[in-house]
This record gives structure tokens, C-alpha cells and sequence, in this order.
């Protein structure tokens, strides 16, 4: 027994020495005015502190290979004239060179060091082709630009399997990403606080890493659509975003951005979800389950997931018998253009389109008058408000004439309304309102009617 019980305690400790073996950061090391660090049988030099114009990067060091140069590895380098990097390097980080007078002369279209690694465009076109050969973009390549590239469109190279960490971060300019078809990995905050509009994926791509598309500006509801060919699920509201089911997904990969991209929306013509389908899901939390669905596997959503479906569909009756939240989704109503106008003002308030949100919204206003007394007379302003304080504005395309306000009985605590569009029929049916009893003021075309 004394024998079983110290084996036991030497496994233990040999388990727990590993353990913060481990989890030790990487040693830093000098090699000249090189200061580095190794990791998986790499080189990466995160510091060059030398006086030299003229700088030589050995592609080995300790009889290992230089294959990265770290962020702002040469800051406060002004001095440095000439750089000489060897074909070892396969990553540069942000802002590696950007201090030096080497980096700010360049003037090349593509400049490309290394083992294919992009870091600096200087093209201004509309139409931006980075060249085959180019493995990594260097974070921030595109800073040469002043921050971005205007309205332009970027082709990636078929040499590119991955965008790097930082690529594109902080770009600006309603950039449009496209050839991509070889992209396997989106890398951390590869897109983060930038404009780019659109992206065009392929079910090739294997991972998206944390952050990889968030926003942190809270003065600007921003969008991003990412469209793909094949099968796949949306994310957020407005489908804007496609993704394959099988590509993993880090943390807070959409974070700050429009739309509530805490939901999935399986595609119309779904007619079964499966645990393989739902494996990379489970970190959302809203779940769109059309009623063309007949067969779900069991224990397959996250805890504290919300089913989203019709009355008396399969997910209704899936989530009833297996303890999922279920909220029941508006059947058309009778007035379908007072719906469109609605819709995207509840998703513009973070708000899904049901009958649970449409009992919380308080005002509703429906006019052509816009901000600063200007006419639209092509769009309308839809303003949503709800008690608990979100509110919803959108400039929607006038479509067909709104000539029922019947659907008005579902918001059981509308207090206000107000109707002054040329949008709302002349003829409109305001039978309604006079059995809401929350209702305080309502105005239909410069009449009160409550």
C-alpha cells in the first residue's frame, strides 16, 4: 500500500511539473543587437536595439530558423536606412518596420520579403491584385494608403491560404475582399475595426479566429456581408453572413457588430438539422428553425439556447419535449407592407420579429420626414421604441401603400403612434386602435384618432 501510495505522489508531481514546464513563456535570448525568442523549433525576433544603417536578419540563429519578426520589432528605428530579410520569414507582425526610413521609402506597387510576405501596397486603384507568390499579408500592410483603399476591390493571390492576424485591421474605405476560394483560416482580429463591406468565402475555410470581424466603435452601427457558395447557416438577423457548418469558430469573432450575431438562421428548404451541423454552433444562443424542418437530433443545442419557429412545427414540438425555450415567430400579417416597414426597424433595435418584442414596444412612428425637416420622397423613416429602452430608426425604400393597421393589435402596449407618410393609404383601416387600450395619442395623416 506505502508503495502504491508514493508512486501515486511521484506521478503526481512529475504530472504537475510538466504541467508548469508547459505553461512557462518562451525565454528571451540575445544574438547580437537581436533579441528573440523560440517557439516550436522557431526563431522569432522580437527586438532589433543595434545603431546600424544597414541590417542584416540572419535566416538562422542558434542553428534554428528565423521565421517571424515580431510586432514593432524595430520601433523607435529610425536610423535604420536597409534591411535585408532572408527567405526563412513567414510572418511579420504589426507595425514591424514602420519606424524605420527603410519601410517609409519604399515605393514598389507589392513589396514582398521573406518566404512571400506582403508588407506594404502602395497601389491606390480601385482594383488592387496582390500577386501570386504572396504567402502572408503582413498585419497593417495596407497603412502605406494612409489607413485604406477607397472603394477598392481586393483579389487575393491562389498562393494565400490564410489572412493573417491584423490584416486587415483598421481598414477603411468600403473595401470588397474577393478570391478566396483557398482561404482555410481568418486570422485573430484579421477585419477588426475596419470598414471592409464584403467578403467571398468558400466551404474550404477551416477556422475563424477570436475577433476576427469585431467592432469596439460604439458611435457607428456597422454591417459586414460575407457571402458563400453551398450549403451553410446565417449569422445574425439580416443574413448578411454565410458560413459552412464545419468551420470553427474563436470568441467574440463578431462582436459589436449590427444585426444580433448571437443568432443562426438555417436556409429556407432545410429539412434537418443534425449534431454534425451543430458542433462548431455553440457559442450562439438565438436559433431560426424554418417550419420545412421535420427531424432535429436530440441534446444538440447549448444550454440556454431560444428556438425561434412557427406554431405547430417541428421545432415547436422538438423544443416542448426536450426543455428548449421555444418563441413563437409572427405568422404574415394581413397588412404585409406595414410588416416590411417593421422588420428592419426591429432588427436596427437589436430586436427579433416577435410576438414576445412586439408586446415591449411602446412607440412607433411611420413618416417621410427626415432630420433636419428634409423630404424623402423615395424613402420613409421608421422609428421603433420599446420599455426597455431600445429603439430602432430605419430610412426604408417606399414600396407598396400600408392600407390596414389590423396587425397594430399584437403591440399590446403601444402608447404612441404616429402615421405621416404618403405611405399610409388614404383609406387606411384604423378600426383597431380604438381597442388598444394602452394607446395614448395616435396621429394617421395629421388626424388624432385617440
Amino acid at each position: 500500500m506505502k508503495k502504491s501510495m508514493a508512486v501515486l505522489l511521484i506521478l503526481i508531481v512529475l504530472s504537475l511539473t510538466a504541467c508548469n514546464i508547459g505553461s512557462k513563456p518562451a525565454k528571451e535570448c540575445r544574438e547580437g543587437s537581436f533579441i528573440y525568442i523560440v517557439k516550436d523549433n522557431e526563431v522569432t525576433i522580437i527586438k532589433y536595439d543595434g545603431t546600424e544603417e544597414t541590417v542584416i536578419i540572419p535566416d538562422r540563429i542558434s542553428n534554428k530558423p528565423v521565421a517571424c519578426i515580431k510586432d514593432k520589432a524595430f520601433y523607435a528605428c529610425s536610423h535604420v536606412k536597409e534591411v535585408f530579410i532572408p527567405e526563412s520569414v513567414k510572418r511579420v507582425g504589426v507595425c514591424a518596420f514602420d519606424d524605420t526610413e527603410w519601410y517609409k521609402s519604399l515605393k514598389d506597387e507589392f513589396v514582398v520579403v521573406g518566404d512571400g510576405v506582403l508588407i506594404k501596397c502602395n497601389q491606390t486603384s480601385k482594383d488592387i491584385v496582390i500577386p501570386e507568390g504572396v504567402k502572408s499579408l503582413s498585419s497593417t500592410f495596407y497603412k502605406a494608403g494612409d489607413g485604406g483603399f477607397f472603394d477598392a476591390v481586393i483579389y487575393l493571390p491562389a498562393t494565400l491560404k490564410k489572412i493573417d492576424d491584423y490584416a486587415f485591421y483598421k481598414a477603411f474605405g468600403h473595401i470588397i475582399v474577393c478570391n478566396t476560394e483557398q482561404i482555410e483560416e481568418i486570422g485573430q482580429s484579421a477585419f477588426e475595426d475596419s470598414t471592409v463591406d464584403r467578403i467571398i468565402i468558400s466551404d474550404k475555410l477551416k477556422s475563424i479566429k477570436d475577433r476576427a470581424f469585431a467592432t469596439t466603435d460604439k458611435t457607428v452601427k456597422h454591417s459586414m456581408t460575407i457571402e458563400m457558395t453551398g450549403g451553410g447557416y446565417y449569422v445574425g438577423t439580416q443574413k448578411k453572413v454565410k458560413l459552412p457548418f464545419a468551420t470553427s469558430l474563436g470568441k467574440d469573432i463578431f462582436y459589436g457588430l449590427d444585426g444580433n450575431m448571437e443568432t443562426v438562421k438555417f436556409e429556407d428548404g432545410t429539412t434537418a438539422i443534425t449534431k454534425d451541423m451543430l458542433t462548431c454552433l455553440q457559442s450562439f444562443a438565438k436559433f431560426f428553425i424554418p417550419g420545412e424542418v421535420t427531424c432535429i437530433e436530440k441534446d444538440i443545442f447549448p444550454e440556454g439556447a431560444i428556438i425561434y419557429t412557427e406554431a405547430g412545427s417541428a421545432a415547436e414540438k422538438y423544443a416542448k419535449d426536450n426543455s428548449v425555450k421555444v418563441l413563437i415567430l409572427p405568422e404574415s400579417f394581413k397588412d404585409r407592407a406595414l410588416e416590411k416597414l417593421l422588420i428592419p426597424a426591429f432588427l436596427s433595435a437589436d430586436l427579433e420579429f416577435t410576438y414576445d418584442n412586439m408586446q415591449i414596444i411602446t412607440s412607433i412612428q411611420i413618416r417621410d420626414q427626415v432630420e433636419g425637416n428634409v423630404y424623402d420622397h423615395y424613402r420613409v423613416y421608421v422609428i421603433v421604441q420599446a420599455a426597455t429602452g431600445a429603439k430602432g430608426i430605419e430610412h426604408i425604400l417606399k414600396q407598396d401603400n400600408v392600407k390596414s393597421l389590423e396587425d397594430l393589435k399584437f403591440f399590446t402596449k403601444l402608447e404612441y403612434l404616429l402615421l405621416e407618410s404618403a405611405i399610409i393609404d388614404g383609406s387606411v383601416d384604423c378600426a383597431v386602435l380604438k381597442s388598444m387600450p394602452a394607446l395614448k395619442e395616435a396621429v394617421v395623416n395629421n388626424e388624432s384618432l385617440k
